[in-house]
């Protein structure tokens, strides 16, 4: 034992001094691995880490079956005791596993380490990496592999011949492919160093020309017929090397046999076109001696086109065209020379004197400088045309003025009658104001007044379908009130509900301010509300407005009228829609009417960009509904007193809201983030303001220029740090120095203080850190808008909101305080992010593994942003890791970083997919 001790302190020396030695080498690209007499790693230099993938510190004191492929252990320990036993071990191939994984091909050398004393301490392992080496050299191997393959079957004849060498006159195979071969009818397989004498029997008429050629290195070419396999060849001859020739062969059979068929059918062909019903004309263009066109030359002529162009000639072909007498020539010859010259096509219409005729011209170039016309008698055809537009003319000028006297009449009627009836309407309301009228009297008074109101809303009705039909009914675009419209018809309709016992109900939905007609919208939903009060005889009639959707500046409500009547029945419902039509006569008699409401409702509707349906069980009731887009006025929301029936905006909801700026101007807001976008106008228009986006810092510059340019610039830039093209700072500083005075706000994620200073260096005047709350943004706003008046709002900044957190992974309580407390909003951004970030791991990987480091920053830090508007904190911590790790233009995270990152990414994923699953089917119900 002490003697085994000894030995190994000695050997120790040995390695050491070996270690200094291949110090040398510690930058090289070569691996040096320097062993111990147990097979244990006593040094590992740089050339190795680069190699193999370990670092040094990895490696020391193990072996080097940790790195080796399996299927090589035995080899390896093989070489290790031929090492111990002092041989000197050269592999110029072998395997390794690198520390990803993959196999690397090496080329390798052992050495054995001797002590003082002789013997075996170690040994010294030099490797180099061939594997790039490897992969060329089996890409090579496989393109000429590739190339001999595609030679070989290429359907094309080629063969490589060379100058006997013996000096006959004749011609050696050096190359050739399959195709030769069945070309000569000869196996394939032992062509090469044949004669072509020997194999090409069919063709020695050839062979002076192709020796000539290697001779002289002139290519030539030659055509004819191969009597040995009876094909018409064109072989193309030409020397790639002294003394060498190659031939590559044509098989022109098909193209031989085509135009000899062509010419036997040439006569049949020239007698079709002589029987066609159209002129058929074809030519050429005649050249001068410099070679620009001057003339046509007919080349042939039908007896159509003869008759058609009313040429008294028996024929034309064989002529120049300035030779024949046809009408117009010098304007329709150019046209022909034009079409063939540069191969176009042409379509006009032509009259000729001669013959009468009005003919339909087509000329197209079917090759270069050749033209074809086609000339089609369209003479009846346009005749026929021009009486039936003088026809439809008549009947036009006929309806117009049957259409002005129909108006005429009704506006003269209208008049006529709205006289008296003015007299009678106002007389009987002065009876019944007067004193002396008897109960009796005063009864048959109001029923005088009740009658006269019915004749009356009859006229108006009768105008209302004359005015649609001559389409002289024109939409106002004024402010109003929504809420307002719905109490005004619910005050109408309400008397008349009382009278019949029926429950009225009206449901006017948000307090908007629309640009729009309100009369005509108030006249269809009186028409929709009487209606329905009128077929129903017991129960309720209801009408619901609904925001449909919504953009910046406009919205489209879905209105919906609805009753417990008699319904009616699908038969009934396809014609109740149309002028002086009910469901059928007897409601005439039973209910009265003109049947014109509906129409003219329809219509109204039509003009607004919706459509009136109806839903109905016989029986049971019907339900009237349309949508309509209106554009919403810049006063927004009506946060009005509402003096109609109450429901929402009334008791204790209002209690509950808070008072908020409302501020006038424009603000400029430059972020490449989508969802941001949406939010930070959202913001912005509840405020009153107006907001111009542009997604990247370029843009932004140009917006802000443009508008200080206009004299008109910007009250205030809200600027994204991050963004492609330019960034924020970039465009803050651009901004800066041409002479803006607009505030620049910062908006980012990154609010530390020395971020924020810099902010300052770059001409911003403040920040606001992202994600934000209703009230950071209005503390923001105020110190650089001045507010113009304040207004209730629901954005409550303590309220608890009764969603519970979406699994413990997106906090739903903090996601709707960013959504202003609207839950609508909120899922709108939940699934937003979830379709965005579906492949966001793998476009990360990607990047980074292209180098692109900083558009990784870039997508993570836009992530984290959006991930902790939606409340996902797990992911927005995680991400602000990979974040920092990104930020140096390095990725310095660890893996241990990247899976808690993935991981979190993945369960914010699912928590989302749940969320939007459990969204749709509410919807769904």
């Amino acid at each position: 034992m002490r003697k085994e001790t000894d030995c190994a302190r000695n050997r120790i020396p040995a390695l050491e001094r070996i270690r200094k030695l291949t110090g040398i080498f510690s930058e090289s690209r070569v691996g040096l691995i320097l062993k111990d007499s147990q097979g244990l790693i006593y040094d590992w230099n740089a050339g190795a880490e680069r190699i193999f993938g370990y670092s040094r510190p990895e490696m020391l004191g193990k072996r080097t079956l940790d790195y080796a492929l399996e299927e090589s252990f035995a080899a390896i320990l093989d070489m290790d005791r031929k090492v111990l036993r002092g041989e000197n071990v050269v592999l110029s191939e072998i395997s390794r596993r690198h520390k990803d994984g993959r196999v690397i091909v090496c080329s390798a050398s052992y050495t054995p380490v001797r002590d003082d004393q002789g013997r075996v301490a170690g040994s010294l392992c030099f490797f180099h990496d061939i594997s790039e080496r490897k992969r060329m050299e089996k890409s090579r191997e496989d393109l000429e592999s590739l190339f001999v393959n595609l030679f070989e079957n290429l359907s094309t004849p080629v063969c490589l011949f060379r100058l006997a060498p013996d000096g006959a006159e004749d011609l050696e195979i050096v190359l050739t492919n399959r195709a030769f071969a069945e070309l000569n009818q000869v196996p394939y397989e032992g062509l090469r160093g044949r004669r072509f004498s020997d194999v090409c029997a069919g063709a020695l008429d050839y062979l002076p020309g192709f020796i000539a050629t290697a001779r002289t290195r002139v290519s030539n070419s030659h055509e004819g017929y191969n009597y040995v396999n009876k094909k018409y060849l064109h072989d193309l001859a030409f020397s790639p090397a002294p003394d060498q020739v190659a031939v590559i062969i044509t098989d022109r059979t098909p193209q031989v046999m085509a135009e000899e068929a062509l010419k036997e059918k040439g006569n049949d062909l020239a007698m079709l076109f002589s029987s066609l019903e159209s002129g058929l004309c074809t030519g050429k263009i005649v050249r001068d001696e410099r070679g620009a066109p001057v003339d046509i030359f007919i080349e042939f002529a039908n007896q159509a086109f003869e008759i058609m162009e009313g040429l008294s000639t028996a024929s034309v072909a064989g002529r120049k065209m300035s030779e024949l007498p046809l009408e117009e020539k010098d304007k329709y010859g150019p046209v022909f020379m034009d079409v063939a010259e540069h191969q176009r096509k042409v379509n006009f219409t032509k009259s000729v004197t001669g013959s009468r005729r009005v003919l339909d011209v087509v000329g197209y170039s079917p090759r270069q400088d050749y033209f074809v016309c086609i000339e089609t008698d369209i003479t009846r055809r346009v005749k026929l045309q021009e009486e039936l537009e003088r026809a439809l003319r008549s009947a036009a000028e006929s309806a117009e003025l049957a259409s002005r006297m129909k108006t005429n009449f009704l506006a003269n009627m209208s008049h006529e009658i709205r006289t008296p009836l003015n007299g009678v309407i106002g007389f009987t309301e002065l009876a019944l104001d007067s004193a002396e009228a008897s109960p009796s009297c005063r009864e048959y008074l109001l029923k005088i007044r009740t009658s006269a109101v019915g004749l009356l809303d009859i006229i108006n009705d009768i105008l209302d379908i004359s005015k649609i039909e001559a389409g002289k009914v024109e939409l106002e675009h004024i402010p109003f009130s929504l809420r307002e419209v719905c109490r005004q018809c619910e005050m109408v309709s309400g008397i008349r509900a009382r009278e019949k016992g029926i429950l009225l109900s009206v449901d006017p939905g948000p307090h908007l301010r629309l640009l729009g007609d309100p009369t005509k919208l108030r006249q269809v939903l009186l028409n929709l509300l009487s209606n329905a009060i009128k077929f129903t005889d017991s129960g309720s009639v209801r009408l619901e407005v609904r925001v449909q959707e919504a953009g910046e500046g406009w919205a489209r409500l879905h209105f919906t009228v609805s009753d417990t009547g008699i319904g009616i029945t699908a038969e009934q419902a396809e014609r109740i829609f149309e002028p002086f039509m009910q469901a059928d006569g007897s409601m005439t008699r039973r209910y009265g009417g003109t049947g014109l409401g509906l129409s003219i409702s329809r219509n109204i509707i039509e003009l607004m960009g919706g459509r009136l349906s109806i839903e109905n069980k016989p029986a049971e009731g019907s339900v009237f509904s349309f949508s309509a887009r209106f554009d919403v006025s810049d006063s927004g929301f009506d946060f009005g007193t509402d003096s109609g029936s109450g429901g929402e905006g009334s008791g204790d909801e209002y209690a509950r809201k808070l008072e908020r700026p409302v501020f006038s101007g424009d603000v400029l807001v430059c972020e490449d983030n989508v969802l941001n976008q949406e939010v930070a106008k959202k913001h912005l228009q509840k405020l009153g303001l107006r907001v111009t986006i542009t997604d990247n810092g370029r843009a932004g510059v140009e917006a802000a220029v443009r508008r200080m340019n206009e004299g008109r610039p910007f009250d205030l830039i809200l600027m994204d740090v991050h963004m492609p093209l330019m960034s924020g700072l970039e465009a803050a500083r651009e901004i800066a120095l041409r002479g803006s005075k607009t505030p620049i706000v910062a908006m980012t994620a990154s609010v530390m203080s020395g971020e924020t200073n810099a902010y300052r260096e770059y001409g911003m005047s403040g920040w606001l850190g992202k994600p934000f709350v209703a009230q950071d943004l209005w503390a923001c706003l105020l110190k650089f808008l001045k507010p113009v008046k304040t207004a209730v709002s629901d954005a409550v900044a303590g309220d608890k909101p009764e969603n519970a957190p979406e699994d413990g992974v997106i906090d739903t309580a903090c996601g709707l305080k960013m959504a202003w407390g609207d839950p609508a909003l909120y899922d709108r951004l939940k699934l937003f992010f979830y379709k965005r970030n579906r492949d966001f791991f793998g476009q990360l990987c990607a990047a980074v593994a292209l180098g692109d480091i900083s558009r990784a920053h870039r997508m993570v830090h836009t992530q984290r942003a959006g991930a902790k508007l939606i409340g996902a904190e797990k992911l927005t911590e995680a991400a602000a890791v990979i974040e920092k790790a990104l930020a140096g233009g390095e990725a310095r995270y660890t893996q241990d970083e990247l899976r808690d990152y993935r991981n979190a990414l993945r369960d914010a994923l699912r928590a989302l997919a749940r969320s939007a699953r459990r969204t749709q089917r509410k919807k769904k119900i």
